[in-house]
């Protein structure tokens, strides 16, 4: 069954501190930097 754990344990193996693929289309001004975006990756977890 899916619980708690499973979900915290699946976003540690796959999400946490990972690259992201970041693509935008059209306007992209206001994309975030992908620097900031990679940095964010880390923060997910606190």
């Amino acid at each position: 069954s899916v619980n708690a754990k499973t979900i915290q344990e699946v976003g540690m193996k796959y999400i946490y501190d990972h690259c992201p693929v970041v693509a935008g289309v059209g306007p992209v001004e206001n994309l975030s930097d992908y620097n900031t975006i990679r940095s964010q990756m880390y923060w997910l977890r606190v």
